[in-house]
């Protein structure tokens, strides 16, 4: 895979990038957002070094035409040694510690016809050195497109930009579109999450920080809804039987976005009759077995 520039650059960075971008999407709380930034960080601090010597570019020509590319160096050094403590060729680097490269879970609350709702998402800052804090996901993509932009420029290979990663809470996110907060917690491991509430402001057309000062802030931790259990009743023969349905993840999924307890109701009819040609013979199936529960009863009184 090192033979040849670009393919090295579909190999290591394409496929790198890939992965950032499927591990953004998973549930918060174990940092596979932060770790999965640090290796496409890594990959594209490091390809300089890949470079034909023809084409060849110190740290210091890539940081004076790609800002961004000096706060990934510095986070992937950080991430490396925990502590830097040396100057680099920008003097004091822009993180002195791994601690502070923080990944955040941004909740947003919107306001449509139907009331409240949340959206939330993941995303990982840099607290700096000189007392600016750094959008991390943002410093990628750019640093990402000059290197494109620079393998384009030397005929080396063409691909088109990727687009910006846009902010939580740039734009308004529908119901429909809105994610709960997926966070997952391994036993016996310490849990750490930041986290950011925000509401949507329909003048301004971003989210802004909710202040909350002298306020406080409840977490309820439910577990998925996996199974619903139905107490289905003939109408002929009154007679009640008990079903149990397992719930897809699209479908618990949609449960558990519901913020009150009518859209939850809502889902539910819905999911019920999707499934129910299901359902009416999971009945008859209960029914088949009661009836044959009584018959083998009668026979041995």
């Amino acid at each position: 895979m090192f033979d040849d520039t670009a393919g090295y650059f579909y190999e290591n960075i394409i496929e790198t990038y890939n992965n950032y971008i499927r591990e953004r999407k998973r549930p918060s709380g174990r940092f596979r957002h932060t770790r999965s930034a640090i290796e496409l960080a890594s990959a594209l601090f490091h390809f300089r070094e890949h470079l034909p010597k023809v084409h060849a570019q110190s740290r210091s020509d890539v940081e004076a035409a790609c800002v961004d590319y000096r706060l990934i160096a510095d986070a992937v050094n950080a991430a490396k040694h925990r502590v830097l403590n040396r100057v680099t060729p920008k003097g004091q680097p822009l993180i002195d510690s791994a601690d502070r490269i923080t990944e955040c879970l941004v909740v947003i609350s919107y306001i449509d016809d139907l009331g409240k709702y949340t959206d939330s998402s993941t995303s990982v800052t840099i607290e700096c050195t000189d007392g600016t804090r750094r959008d991390f996901d943002e410093a990628l993509i750019n640093v990402l497109n000059y290197w494109i932009s620079y393998l384009e420029l030397k005929d080396i290979v063409s691909i088109p930009p990727f687009p910006a990663r846009a902010r939580p809470g740039a734009e308004f996110v529908s119901r429909e579109a809105a994610k709960p907060p997926n966070m997952e917690v391994m036993r016996g491991v310490r849990w750490k999450q930041a986290m950011m509430l925000m509401a949507f402001n329909p003048e301004t057309g971003c989210a802004e920080p909710i202040d909350l000062a002298g306020g406080e802030v409840q977490l309820n931790i439910y577990e998925p809804l996996k199974t619903i259990e139905i107490d289905a009743t003939d109408e002929d023969s009154g007679q009640t039987v008990q079903i149990s349905l397992d719930l897809t993840d699209e479908e618990s999924s949609r449960v558990s976005k519901a913020d009150t307890e009518t859209e939850r109701n809502l889902v539910m009819d819905s999911i019920l009759d999707g499934r129910k040609n299901e359902i009416y013979e999971k009945i008859r199936e209960a029914q088949l077995a009661d009836e044959a529960s009584k018959g083998t009863s009668n026979r041995l009184k």
